[in-house]
């Protein structure tokens, strides 16, 4: 590994450290109200600049809501699911094929509660092996993968600002 590669592994690294430390350690109520959901900001370490990505997808056009949007894996709790983390895992593997063993989970965000009544957990996890995640897309449930920077979502940008520059397609 060359020192430049290193040296990006060692920053990113640092900045995945920090990010635990930032967010305590939490597991919100996970007893199964009426309406669930869970989602997985699942970030990687770009061996390119550095930067931590979030893998983000875009919904089929073809659903009847929300199609097209630009979304999180993730969905609604099934009987079968333990926990929010496994709602969280067996809907990226269902929706792009993401192995949950490739999937490190750090911790679950403050749930929110959308204006249907469904009660969402963000789980965090950190995809361990890029190169090990081959994307298969449920083309009935999603259009497109994509990743973005982590800092585009914590950053203020100003509306006209272009975000799309900063996205990289997988397929």
């Amino acid at each position: 590994m060359s020192s430049s590669n290193r040296d990006h592994e060692i920053r990113g690294s640092q900045r995945l450290q920090t990010l635990l430390h930032h967010f305590p350690s939490s597991n919100p109520n996970t007893s199964k109200p009426t309406k669930r959901a869970a989602v997985l900001i699942c970030l990687f370490h770009s061996p390119e600049d550095g930067s931590l990505r979030v893998i983000l997808t875009q919904r089929a056009s073809s659903l009847s809501s929300h199609s097209g949007e630009v979304c999180l894996p993730g969905g609604k709790r099934e009987e079968g699911d333990a926990d929010d983390v496994q709602t969280a895992l067996r809907e990226a593997k269902e929706e792009i094929g993401l192995d949950p063993s490739l999937v490190s989970v750090i911790t679950l965000l403050e749930p929110f509660h959308t204006k249907y009544g469904v009660t969402v957990i963000p789980v965090i996890g950190i995809l361990l092996d890029k190169d090990a995640f081959s994307p298969v897309l449920n083309s009935a449930e999603v259009e497109a993968i994509f990743d973005a920077p982590l800092d585009m979502f914590l950053e203020v940008f100003t509306l006209n600002e272009n975000r799309r520059a900063e996205e990289k397609d997988w397929m």
